[in-house]
């Protein structure tokens, strides 16, 4: 599925990855479709919604959203050539200063208000990397709106120049291969990045929701069996069951 946006913001902290029009601020596109077309043409290709993040006032925090997966990327010309990336290369984590591992977006679907118009339509939130009660796609795990703790920031040199107009490519996501390794100094590697224990058990719960029998293979070699125990305890901490993983080490596993 293909939706016309926009280039509208190259730098600067984030709340969204693609907005309807009205939060143009903190998004580095803007969707030109309305939100309720975005929303039935995904349902048109198989997608069903779930809910966005729920406010839990007892908690004092967000509950995660739940929907089907969604791959979003984005494609565009420049100087005469079609290029594409996923969405993730536009994106750059504050914290670490580079781009966030590559994982599929929740359809929330957003809310209906009274009049059953969609609540996406009115606010504005599109696809989300924060979280927001209205949006329509979002990410499974928690991450604050709150100003002073956004997380992500608009990847400069990867975006086109404002103005420049984009194709949004959304489709049912597609399992994403994780080569993960426990290091000698106890700490996860993805695909050959660090990796802390809430990414990976995210994205490990992202695999299990599309695969319920998905068992992560985590290469251990030579690493203390005391550190592999902190490690299993880490992600157990993190909300992954504990048959969800298996360590491995030196040709044999746990």
């Amino acid at each position: 599925m293909r939706v016309q946006a926009q280039v509208v913001l190259r730098r600067g902290a984030l709340e969204f990855f693609a907005c309807f029009p009205g939060k143009e601020h903190e998004s580095i596109l803007r969707i030109d479709a309305a939100a309720e077309h975005v929303y039935q043409a995904l349902g048109l290709i198989g997608l069903t919604p779930g809910h966005p993040p729920v406010w839990n006032a007892a908690k004092e925090e967000y509950e995660p959203p739940t929907g089907d997966l969604i791959d979003v990327a984005v494609e565009w010309e420049e100087q005469g050539r079609l290029r594409s990336a996923d969405a993730s290369c536009w994106l750059r984590e504050i914290e670490y200063g580079r781009m966030p591992f590559p994982r599929p977006w929740v359809f929330g679907g957003s809310v209906r208000l009274e009049d059953n118009s969609l609540a996406a339509g009115r606010s504005g939130v599109g696809i989300a990397v924060v979280d927001f009660p209205d949006c329509l796609l979002c990410f499974s795990r928690r991450y604050s709106s709150r100003q002073a703790e956004l997380w992500a920031e608009a990847n400069t040199e990867a975006i086109p120049p404002t103005q420049t107009a984009v194709w949004l490519l959304l489709r049912p996501a597609a399992p994403r291969e994780l080569r993960v390794a426990l290091t000698p100094l106890g700490v996860f590697e993805l695909n050959g990045r660090f990796c802390t224990p809430d990414d990976l058990a995210d994205l490990v719960g992202l695999a299990r929701q599309m695969d319920s029998t998905y068992v992560q293979i985590v290469h251990a070699g030579r690493v203390l069996r005391t550190d592999v125990q902190a490690a299993r305890a880490a992600l157990c901490g993190a909300g992954i069951a504990a048959e969800a993983v298996r360590f491995v080490y030196e040709g044999a596993a746990d």
